[in-house]
Parts: structure tokens; sequence; C-alpha cells
């Protein structure tokens, strides 16, 4: 017998093809974490399909027990189509979308990391500098998550560039601030620390 239907809400992050009539998407929900489900690909200019990014409402249904459930409704919420305006813009977005699938699943406490989620792709969409965007957000994502990037990874930073990442840490990403050309060094030292010396995958 068919599971009642669920409705979630979540940040789209990706949609691949499966089969000829379907799409897999997988979105960032506030209290269920990572998400996977199976929405129908049919073109329906009144009713357009969830795209990337986008923050959606899904009334899923669940017809077999270790299946994947079913779209059975959708309804966008929110588009941000501004992040498709500028390359540097979009790929930020999807370096945060990768974050999130790589290690949504296993997260305690989502709502948090929902909530950064969605104050970095508002921060992008209204024009924040893109790589401080995803270096604040990652440092973010690492400390709520209990990863002494604090403690740790900032200390053993030289001090012109300890210097660099407290100021841009210190700012609102929407602030138009002077970005050094630094920043670029500072998010792979960070990505290839995280690699490194904990779990998170990024």
């Amino acid at each position: 017998m068919a599971k009642s239907a669920q409705t979630i809400e979540g940040i789209v992050l990706s949609r691949v093809e499966t089969g000829e009539n379907h799409l897999r998407v997988s979105l960032f929900c506030i209290s269920e974490g990572l998400q996977v489900a199976l929405l129908r690909n049919k073109r329906d200019k009144s009713h357009p399909l969830p795209d990337l990014f986008d923050l959606v409402e899904l009334v899923l249904q669940k017809a077999q027990p270790n299946g994947l459930p079913f779209v059975r409704e959708s309804r966008v919420l929110t588009k941000r189509r501004e992040l498709a305006l500028r390359h540097d813009r979009f790929q930020a977005a999807s370096d945060l979308a990768l974050l999130y699938l790589y290690n949504g699943r296993h997260l305690l406490e989502p709502q948090p990391l929902f909530s950064l989620l969605e104050i970095a792709l508002s921060s992008l969409c209204a024009g924040a500098y893109p790589q401080a965007v995803f270096f604040k957000a990652l440092f973010l994502f690492a400390r709520k998550e209990g990863l002494p990037v604090k403690e740790s990874w900032l200390p053993g930073l030289v001090e012109r560039d300890r210097s660099i990442a407290l100021s841009v840490l210190g700012h609102p990403v929407a602030a138009e601030i002077k970005v050094p050309g630094e920043l670029a060094t500072l998010v792979e030292s960070l990505r290839q620390w995280l690699n490194s010396e904990t779990e998170l995958r990024c």
C-alpha cells in the first residue's frame, strides 16, 4: 500500500535526467536535510519545472518501500534567475550546491545550514562578490558542523593571509568591500585543509 503524501520545502541543488520521462531532483530541506525525488519531465508553460537553486514546495508520494518518492505536486516559491546572469556567480552557487550534495545527507541539524545556504544564494543574487560568499559560507558550514576551522586552520595561515581571511569573515558578504586577489588562494587552502583534516568534502 502506498504511503501517505509528504510535503517538503527545500532548495534545488541538482536535476539529472533519468530515462525519458523523469528527472532525479536533489534538494536541501529545512528539517529533512538532503532529499532526492523523481519528478515527471513534462513540458508545461503554465507550470514550469523547478530549476536549479529555486526554493520549492514538493508533495511527495512514495509508492515502494525502498524506492525514491515521486513528486505529485510542485510549487516554486522563490526563483533565483540572477544566478545565471554571470558565470562567476553561477559557479559560486554551483560550488555551494556540491558542498551540500557531498555532505548534506548526514547532518544532525539541517536548519542552520539551510539558513546559511539561503543567505549565501540571496547574497549572490544581490551582487555580492562570489568568491567572498563561497569562502564565508564554507567557513561557516564547517564551524556549524563543529570543525575547528577557527582554532586550527586560521592560526596556521601566515599573518597576511590570516588578516585577509578575518577581514572577509568580519564583513557582511553583501557589503561592497574590496576583495584581495589572494582570496582564491585562501579558498583553496581551506578546501585542502577540510578535505585532508576532516570528514567534510568540498
